[in-house]
């Protein structure tokens, strides 16, 4: 029998966040129809040691499941933070809270640093293959992994982020990175993205932080 990489991607993950949901349940209203085959194999989880965030549906409790799709979805949240740099319904994340997102066609990622965002594959399987081809670059699991043996487990609403912002020239290692709360690290991200916004490749910033 044929496994797809959607598939294989929930054989590796960790178990379900949410509650079992059927393709075609109404609580899967809120999902695009390109991303419900996702939902409806495993109801969110979390897999390469917590570098990848699937979020889950009617489960509204950061502390033990992370942020659950509606609520990280809602415009208030974090996404108003970056003004009018928009990204559509995001559906996972990596370790450092990169967003991967449906405009309710293609799947695209969400740089929260720069609020720059990019076409990654055409479908939900696409998606999955692209991540096992090399899940230490997309889900960024080495860091992951060497910052959680050296510190401590990551909790379900935490995600990591850089002292010095890499795109400010931070560097991609352990003793730069922090644990924050996921909604916390995108609003700190945001004021950046915001200010730096359409400026060159090396120009000398003075970033100010509320």
């Amino acid at each position: 029998m044929h496994i797809t990489s959607l598939q294989k991607l929930i054989s590796i993950a960790g178990p379900a966040l949410g509650p079992n949901v059927a393709v075609d349940s109404m609580n899967l209203a809120s999902v695009p129809d390109n991303v419900r085959a996702l939902f409806a194999l495993r109801n969110g989880f979390f897999a390469f040691e917590s570098a990848l965030h699937v979020f889950s549906v009617c489960m509204p409790d950061p502390a033990t499941s992370g942020y659950d799709f509606e609520t990280w979805n809602s415009v208030d949240l974090w996404k108003s933070e970056f003004g009018d740099i928009t990204c559509g319904l995001c559906f996972a994340e990596d370790v450092f809270g990169c967003q991967w997102f449906t405009s309710g066609s293609d799947i695209r990622s969400f740089d929260p640093e720069t609020g720059d965002y990019k076409v990654v594959a055409a479908t939900i399987e696409d998606w999955a293959d692209i991540v096992l081809q090399n899940y230490k670059l997309h889900t960024a699991w080495p860091l992951a992994h060497n910052w959680q043996t050296m510190n401590r487990p990551l909790q379900p609403n935490e995600r990591l982020v850089p002292i010095k912002l890499f795109v400010l020239g931070g560097e991609f290692a352990i003793d730069n990175l922090c644990a924050m709360d996921a909604v916390q690290g995108m609003r700190y991200r945001a004021e950046i993205a915001r200010q730096i916004k359409d400026w060159p490749d090396g120009t000398h910033v003075k970033i100010e932080l509320k």
